[in-house]
């Protein structure tokens, strides 16, 4: 009698562990049916070391006031070997139609490590145009940290070049 019992409820969890694992088969969706799509980049700052702190801004997002959800970290990053280029991605919204950067550019190691300071500058990019619903966007970028006069110091990021598929 409890040998009959136990395989009712043993079928029954087995029933109830394949309808959950087609039900998650089917719900899972791909990244281009969530609305998302990858943007990388190749970032070098224009004097000192690599570019640390990497930031993208999406659809107006990033400096203060501006609409939009803000300076987002990127997602991955790695040092190209040899060079003072960072290579970066992150994942955007499919309907995204522009974009902006921020990294740090420090003048040297001794800068970043904290033995010398300058100014942290205040960011002066600009926004840069995408397509919307592209797959994947490829995008180089250069970028500064430089002082003005009269004022404050400004960070800079400018793309390049950039392609889509």
């Amino acid at each position: 009698m409890a040998t009959g019992r136990l395989r009712r409820i043993t079928a029954a969890l087995g029933l109830l562990a394949a309808t959950t694992a087609a039900a998650v088969t089917v719900a899972t969706p791909s990244a281009a049916a969530d609305g998302t799509r990858i943007i990388s980049g190749s970032t070098t700052c224009t004097s000192g070391i690599p570019p640390v702190g990497l930031y993208v801004g999406v659809d107006g997002g990033g400096w203060p006031g501006a609409p939009g959800p803000g300076w987002l970290s990127v997602d991955s990053i790695y040092q190209v070997p040899g060079t003072q280029t960072r290579v970066w991605t992150k994942v955007i919204p499919a309907s995204a139609t522009s974009i902006t950067l921020d990294v740090r550019c420090y003048v040297n190691w001794s800068e970043y490590y904290g033995y010398i300071t300058f100014p942290e500058g205040t960011w002066q990019g600009s926004s840069h145009s995408l397509t919307p619903g592209t797959s994947t966007i490829n995008s180089t970028w250069s970028c500064a940290r430089q002082p003005v006069a009269p004022g404050p110091w400004v960070r800079t990021c400018a793309m390049t070049a950039i392609s889509s598929g």
